[in-house]
């Protein structure tokens, strides 16, 4: 019995749901229409886009005076009742803001999210 009771612990470990965050919290609440909403190619200044976000995650020079700064915020968790003693079902939501300057005013801006799955398998 006590065996069984072992086992059955061991395996309610295994498929307990976990959850981990990694980046810019700042990003995880935003959609299109909100990063849209608040950058205006043409109009907005980096101290504006510093004031939304804070640091960027990276900085690209391509020139003098142009520059590309990223900002990304990725959440993974694992499902408990997707996840089994044998198999462990990961899903990630990542999101991306990418920024392009041209003499401190933003010219172009893109906002991405994805969403992926991943199963490893246990025996």
């Amino acid at each position: 019995m006590r065996r069984f009771l072992g086992i059955g612990l061991i395996g309610l470990l295994v498929i307990l749901p976990g959850c981990s965050s990694s980046g810019n919290e700042r990003v995880e609440k935003e959609t299109d229409a909100s990063v849209s909403q608040k950058i205006i190619d043409g109009q907005t200044t980096k101290s504006q886009i510093k004031q939304y976000y804070g640091d960027p995650d990276n900085v690209d020079f391509k020139t003098k005076n142009q520059e590309v700064w990223t900002y990304t915020f990725s959440k993974t968790r694992t499902p408990v009742f997707v996840s089994t003693p044998f198999q462990q079902v990961q899903k990630t939501n990542k999101k991306t803001i990418t920024i392009y300057f041209e003499n401190n005013i933003v010219v172009n801006h893109a906002f991405s999210s994805a969403n992926s799955e991943r199963r490893d398998f246990h025996l």
